[in-house]
């Protein structure tokens, strides 16, 4: 009977959650809705730039494809970072495809699932976010001429500080963390 009260009770917190979740983008103001976009767009960015464009398929990465990858980087993650997550975020995605050139690891795929806002919170230009996801890749490693793939998928908390300038909402910092059990 102590077991049955016991999930009743677990149930009903995770449905809390959830509906809160749910609430707070029901509810949400304009500053919630362009702070969720911009954490979105930024956690769908960091995990998909370095997936190679359809035109590779495989093998050492063209220069030219290697290159404009390269490029992309800055360009894109500037339309959600500002500051040293910026610099550290284009720095550690550009090492990461230069490091694939060689075609011994081939990033395949790779995203963000269950991205629920656990909260937001906001005071004038300033914002502070918390999130929880499910993080994924995919990903092939080529030993001796035989592509060996993995799919890990990772359950992470952030938090997001944003700061509002020119009417634009951009991350100035950000930290994450594996949930238990779930580090790879």
């Amino acid at each position: 009977m102590y077991r049955l009260i016991l999930m009743a009770i677990a149930a009903l917190i995770a449905a809390a959650a959830i509906f809160s979740s749910v609430a707070l983008r029901a509810n949400a103001t304009t500053d919630e809705v362009a702070i969720q976009q911009v954490i979105r767009g930024a956690l769908t960015a960091t995990h998909t730039l370095e997936v190679p464009p359809p035109a590779y398929q495989g093998g050492i990465m063209p220069d030219a494809i290697n290159q404009q990858m390269i490029d992309r980087v800055p360009v894109v993650l500037s339309q959600y970072y500002t500051g040293s997550p910026l610099a550290r975020n284009v720095n550690v995605i550009q090492a990461n495809i230069r490091a694939d050139k060689p075609g011994k690891v081939r990033y395949l795929a790779g995203g963000v699932e269950n991205l629920v806002f656990t909260s937001i919170s906001v005071n004038g230009s300033t914002a502070l976010v918390s999130v929880s996801l499910t993080a994924w890749t995919r990903v092939a490693q080529d030993q001796n001429g035989t592509l060996v793939q993995a799919n890990p998928h990772n359950d992470v908390d952030y938090t997001f500080t944003l700061t509002k300038a020119s009417g634009r909402w951009l991350i100035d910092s950000e930290a994450w963390s594996f949930r238990p059990g779930s580090a790879p």
